[in-house]
């Protein structure tokens, strides 16, 4: 299991977070990022002139556009060269498929940019703030490479933050030099790499402009860009969510007052951060809540003897089995849902099997390991010794591609000549009765391929829909 980094640099969880640090997982990706609209907001010392620091950074970007005459000429390729961020300071956010080291931006993703920043210069456009806004119109560009960028920028704030903190704090610190400057700052034990603190106050959850369907959340108060598209595009607004990026690109630099319209719309929304009380996505809370459900309820596998790759599918169903009781029977169905009555994305349950079966599989030699791309909803089961491993995947009834992914998986077995016995598990939380219907077309399917000999991931039906109180009832 990973380890939060108060335990990592041995301080007091509530001492640490009280001062406004988040408390990441090392080497575990997260779902928040900095959102540079809060950099200014933070009251905090280090980051009174950051978002000043921004704003002139990006503006000698543009500076640097502006006197380009052509690509690869002197100006061009110093403006490359301030685009072209590498992976971020090692502050465990972002969501790389890859690992949580930050995703960067690289030479041929900054010179798209930068010829995308030359046409909106071209159209009357010279707001360095239009940098906040290129994930919506740029391939590759999401909240956690945005995050990454505006934490370069800011790297010697964030290291002069960190190095006060753990002053304060009495935490163990290494001296490390960055451009002759020397910092004293914390160490991750397993790479000897140092680490760095974000504030609480600087992270949101929600994209600052991943792609178009967080545009209406700022246009929704603009009818004059709902206008606008309609009449360019013809279509109705609920369907601009399918326009692609490239599209979008084309249709913004081709009317360039809709691009300064959602510039001012983006510049006046609300500067609201991520909500650390509530914690709707559980963040601050899913292995503890998961550890604390396996101590309280443990599951004894010594019954198998020891794990091999002829027991390790029976395992992994009963781990799952457990899971379901603990949901159905032992309460942990009232944290799928946050202090609001709000379900947590389906990412949650995913990462709470993780926390719970990772307590059984350590105490029986058993690998546990999640998809680095946990949108998948995946965790691999692994014989230590050995190559077979079974797959958990786990999905709400409520997900739109619930029959689909199933599917996928049997077209995976169809493939594969050499299966012949079940490898997978397929685990439904059922959410609403909505989606009933599809939960039988899935046991369907299976009933179909049993008539015939065939094998098929073990189902398991997880009623995760939230009772009400017993004096409600």
């Amino acid at each position: 299991m990973p380890k939060r980094l108060n335990i990592v640099l041995k301080v007091p969880r509530k001492e640490f977070e009280s001062r406004g640090i988040y408390n990441s997982l090392i080497d575990f990706d997260s779902r928040l990022h900095i959102d540079p609209a809060l950099v200014e907001a933070t009251g905090i010392i280090e980051f009174k002139d950051s978002k000043k620091e921004v704003i002139r950074y990006f503006t000698d970007v543009l500076r640097l556009v502006k006197s380009s005459t052509e690509e690869n000429d002197i100006f061009w390729n110093a403006a490359l060269s301030k685009l072209s961020f590498g992976e971020g300071l090692n502050t465990a956010l972002g969501y790389s498929a890859t690992g949580t080291g930050g995703s960067g931006i690289g030479s041929i993703t900054a010179s798209t940019i930068l010829h995308s920043i030359k046409k909106i210069q071209e159209a009357g456009i010279n707001d360095p703030e239009i940098f906040e806004l290129v994930g919506v119109f740029e391939e590759n560009i999401g909240p956690d490479r945005i995050s990454d960028m505006i934490s370069i920028i800011l790297k010697k704030d964030f290291r002069n933050y960190t190095q006060r903190l753990c002053r304060e704090l009495n935490i163990k610190t290494r001296l490390f030099k960055f451009d002759d400057i020397p910092y004293h700052l914390p160490i991750n034990p397993k790479t000897g790499e140092h680490l760095i603190f974000v504030p609480t106050k600087m992270l949101n959850d929600l994209p600052i402009a991943d792609d178009w369907e967080d545009v209406p959340m700022a246009a929704q108060y603009s009818q004059k860009v709902k206008d606008n598209l309609n009449t360019i595009l013809g279509n109705s607004w609920r369907e601009f969510r399918k326009i692609s990026k490239s599209k979008l690109k084309e249709v913004l630099l081709e009317n360039p007052e809709m691009l300064r319209e959602l510039l001012m719309l983006y510049k006046k929304r609300a500067k609201k951060g991520y909500d650390f009380d509530v914690d709707h996505l559980g963040e601050l809370i899913w292995d503890i809540i998961g550890e604390d459900a396996s101590k309280k309820n443990p599951l004894d596998l010594k019954a198998f003897g020891d794990i091999t790759e002829k027991n390790i599918l029976e395992v992994a169903h009963v781990i799952c089995d457990h899971f379901k009781k603990l949901i159905e029977e032992n309460g942990l169905v009232e944290h799928i849902y946050d202090s609001n009555g709000d379900r947590r994305p389906e990412r949650f349950p995913q990462l709470l099997l993780f926390a719970v079966a990772d307590s059984y599989c350590n105490a029986n030699d058993l690998d546990l390991s999640r998809e680095p791309n946990a949108g998948s909803g995946a965790l691999d089961f692994k014989v230590s010794r050995g190559l077979k491993k079974v797959s958990v995947e786990i999905k709400y009834s409520s997900n739109p591609k619930l029959v689909e992914g199933y599917e996928k998986q049997l077209t995976a077995y169809n493939k594969a000549e050499t299966i012949k016995a079940n490898n997978s598990v397929y685990l439904i939380i059922r959410v609403n009765e909505n989606n009933d219907h599809k939960i039988k077309s899935i046991q369907k399917m299976i009933e179909e391929r049993e008539k015939k000999n065939h094998p098929s991931p073990i189902l398991i039906i997880v009623d995760g829909i939230k009772k009400p109180s017993a004096s409600k009832r």
